[in-house]
């Protein structure tokens, strides 16, 4: 999905970066501004919208939160991140079966080669193992269970390292 490869592309996005540090120390003032400014010039920006969603929910500002998630999910509504960060924000809000059901929507997930994903939830990050990754992962460990060597290099390569 196009939508996705742009959130990715984002992660080594300067001011992305600069607005994630800002996050992470605390500075959410600079933060909302420079987020405010992105989003007045690229309004669908998925991945600045869930950034500021992020910084809602901080504030405890959690029905702003939620819209901002609703909206990236229109937008790219196969944002795993944002699905998870979604349920969190409707539990903080005591909609627990809401929260439930749509976590219930994130470990369910289907990839692009409709085997279903491998999902990683911490409720602080979201990662998402790629195709090659599984299949690379299964292969790693039948080679360590089996104790061969070059089945392990194999899969290590098949995984991408």
């Amino acid at each position: 999905m196009a939508e996705l490869g742009a959130i990715r592309a984002a992660t080594r996005d300067p001011q992305m970066l600069s607005i994630a540090h800002a996050l992470l120390e605390g500075d959410l003032q600079s933060a909302e501004a420079e987020l405010r400014a992105r989003l007045a010039r690229q309004p669908s920006d998925v991945a600045a919208i869930r950034m500021m969603a992020e910084l809602a929910g901080r504030l405890a500002r959690y029905r702003d939160s939620e819209a901002l998630l609703r909206r990236a999910l229109e937008l790219a509504p196969g944002f795993t991140a944002a699905r998870a960060n979604l349920a969190t924000v409707l539990y903080r809000q005591a909609r627990y079966e809401e929260a439930a059901a749509v976590l219930d929507d994130v470990l369910a997930r289907v990839c692009d080669d409709g085997k279903p994903c491998i999902v990683f939830l911490d409720f602080g990050a979201v990662a998402e193992v790629s195709p090659q990754m599984r299949e690379g992962i299964i292969e790693f460990i039948q080679g360590a269970i089996a104790r061969d060597t070059q089945r392990l290099v194999e899969s290590m390569r098949q995984m991408g390292f």
